[in-house]
């Protein structure tokens, strides 16, 4: 990673300007939004200053975010953190063969994911189970697990890229 150096372009999306959007703010471009697999009005659970609550959140479609609004289709690494809504609205597809990102010739290196656990526990494994079974089954990225403190941690490497195969 040494000899990529530190030419990063950094753009962050979170609808709750709360920390990260300050932090975000210093090192690039903050959104305060939500993004999603469509874009959408939905029940969501998001940090406040005093800890989590749920509210009726609009969401932007991912696809739209990436090509409409920052105007790029490459991504070098993908961090979000899935605090639920994304279980309901199909965001998880974008990442199969044939998904919207590789229709769209949206090209996504690395990502890493950070999953909530929450009182929908039962329906969260089973979602992420399927969502994990596919992702192996078509070899388009290499899956690796961080530690499993409160949420569970992956992060995947798109090895189906000739772009992240060269520049990684």
């Amino acid at each position: 990673m040494l000899k990529l150096g530190n030419n990063v372009t950094f753009f962050g999306a979170d609808p709750i300007p709360y920390k990260n959007g300050e932090l975000y703010s210093q090192i690039g471009s903050y959104f305060p939004l939500a993004i999603g697999g469509k874009s959408g009005i939905s029940n969501a659970r998001v940090m406040e200053k005093y800890g989590y609550i749920e509210t009726n959140m609009i969401h932007i479609d991912i696809v739209y975010f990436f090509k409409e609004i920052l105007n790029i289709t490459t991504i070098d690494n993908l961090w979000f953190d899935a605090e639920g809504e994304e279980f309901n609205n199909d965001f998880f597809d974008v990442f199969y063969e044939n998904g919207r990102f590789e229709q769209n010739k949206i090209d996504v290196c690395q990502i890493n994911i950070e999953i909530h656990i929450t009182s929908d526990v039962a329906n969260r494994k089973r979602e992420f189970m399927k969502f994990l079974k596919r992702v192996i089954e078509e070899k388009r990225y290499g899956v690796f697990f961080g530690d499993a403190y409160g949420h569970i941690r992956m992060y995947m490497f798109n090895f189906s890229s000739q772009y992240c195969l060269e520049k990684f």
